[in-house]
């Protein structure tokens, strides 16, 4: 019976150690909401060119069905094949082609299918957040798994143990290709990194030192990350003045 009452005890202890304070809630998602603005302002003009260019081929496309099924009619009594052959599906492809081209070359045109400022907003918000979540997560589960030792990142700021892919999960399902994004975020990790000691979120601090990347609980611990990679990086750096006899 006392065991039973020490386990929930434990359990109850292990709890509350689990929940945070309203102050430490405000605190992760007001760090984080900087960071998905910053990473959207590098994101927004691909997004803004991607998606318009989405909404002309997606036209495009509709045009050349229309015209593809104009055709059909008006060659029903041709041979069954014609319509399936290798010549006119060039044909196709180099209608839509054209389309493609005169939407980007027609200033009119390109204003009536600009996409709706809301939509470029929404989506480039939800890809910085999707990145950032990525990261952020990997980077949480490898300092729990570090037992609050500093754990060294990768160039990318991954732990060394994560795979790039995995931080990239899910942004197939918006307008950029994979190349561009891991592009964007590369900047904004450059521009982030400038300050050498940056708060991601509370226990989670990134320290950039001359000796590369860590991962701390702390902004004390980061800066003395920081300081013992200078003074290992000068100390490697002196030279031995030679003896004199």
């Amino acid at each position: 019976m006392a065991r039973e009452t020490t386990t929930e005890d434990a359990e109850l202890k292990r709890l509350q150690s689990l929940a945070v304070s309203p102050e430490y809630r405000e605190r992760k998602s007001r760090l984080f909401a900087q960071q998905v603005a910053a990473l959207a302002k590098l994101l927004e003009p691909e997004v803004r060119r991607g998606l318009k260019e989405e909404v002309q081929d997606q036209i495009a496309k509709e045009w050349v069905e229309e015209g593809r099924a104009a055709l059909s009619g008006a060659l029903a009594k041709s041979p069954k094949d014609w319509l399936e052959s290798r010549d006119f599906r060039a044909a196709i492809a180099g209608i839509r082609d054209d389309l493609a081209k005169y939407f980007k070359q027609n200033a009119l045109m390109q204003n009536a299918l600009e996409p709706r400022e809301s939509e470029i907003q929404s989506h480039t918000a939800e890809l910085a957040q999707c990145v950032l979540a990525n990261w952020l997560s990997l980077l949480e589960n490898a300092k729990q798994d570090a037992d609050s030792k500093p754990v060294a990142l990768t160039d990318d700021a991954l732990p060394q143990s994560v795979e790039r892919a995995e931080m990239y999960e899910g942004t197939e399902a918006f307008v950029l290709e994979q190349d561009t994004v891991v592009e964007k975020f590369s900047e904004y990790l450059a521009t982030l990194t400038k300050s050498t000691v940056v708060e991601l979120a509370p226990s989670l601090v990134l320290a950039a030192t001359e000796m590369g990347m860590w991962l701390t609980s702390s902004i004390q611990e980061a800066d003395n990350l920081v300081e013992q990679a200078h003074n290992r990086r000068e100390l490697a750096g002196a030279t031995l003045v030679p003896r004199t006899y």
